[in-house]
């Protein structure tokens, strides 16, 4: 399913997409991140609430050429873009990078919260299947997206539930996905040898649905033989 060119990059035969839409509201006001190709990029944090009422708080990177709306906090924003992995190099162990890249920012036509993803990719490693101490089954593992010109890949965390959880612990990695689901935020402890803790907060698509695809080659041989 992955074809690779001696001296280029990787290609894969199935189709890939990487669509988010969020509605929330701005928590911080915007700061300036880099400079990509002469272009200023910037990164807020939007609020999006569960029908729980938890609060998932998410960054969203994007340049001002991609808004049409006001930006102060506490304003409620439509987000149309993708999920970006990237490494972040900092003091300690270098950590992925999480984030959405807004590729459109505009008022939303209703001030209701929205946090639906939608990824076609590659899952990347075979799922972890464990239970947590509430008994919930789950397995955690990562979809690979390659962006549009193919020289990049995005690996983004997705974690399984309950029947889900065990339908996809069979899969290997490599295996083409489509799943559906939230992009949500995790605050957790991170707990050191020498005694030390650290809190941080990891992103992960939590998925709804998600089904099987077929490659390519799969497709030209139903085609052959329908």
């Amino acid at each position: 399913m992955i074809h690779e060119k001696p001296g280029t990059y990787k290609q894969v035969d199935v189709f890939l997409e990487n669509t988010v839409v969020l509605c929330g509201t701005v928590k911080s006001v915007p700061v300036y991140s880099h400079v990509y190709y002469q272009t200023q990029y910037y990164r807020t944090v939007l609020s999006v609430v569960r029908t729980s009422g938890n609060e998932d708080l998410l960054p969203v990177e994007f340049s001002y050429d991609m808004v049409s709306c006001p930006m102060d906090e506490g304003a409620w924003v439509w987000v149309d873009g993708s999920i970006h992995t990237r490494s972040k190099f900092q003091p300690g162990p270098v950590r992925m990078d999480c984030f959405v890249s807004g590729h459109a920012l505009r008022l939303p036509d209703e001030l209701v919260y929205k946090n639906y993803v939608r990824l076609e990719g590659l899952l990347w490693k075979q799922p972890t299947f464990r239970k947590t101490p509430f008994e919930r089954i789950i397995s955690d593992s990562s979809i690979g997206v390659y962006r549009l010109h193919g020289r990049k890949i995005d690996v983004i965390p997705v974690i399984f539930w309950g029947r889900n959880a065990s339908a996809v612990s069979t899969y290997k990695g490599g295996t083409p996905l489509i799943a559906e689901g939230r992009w949500q935020s995790r605050p957790y402890t991170k707990q050191y040898a020498d005694g030390r803790t650290e809190e941080l907060v990891a992103y992960e698509l939590s998925i709804g649905t998600f089904k099987r695809v077929p490659c390519s080659a799969e497709r030209r041989d139903a085609a052959t033989y329908a």
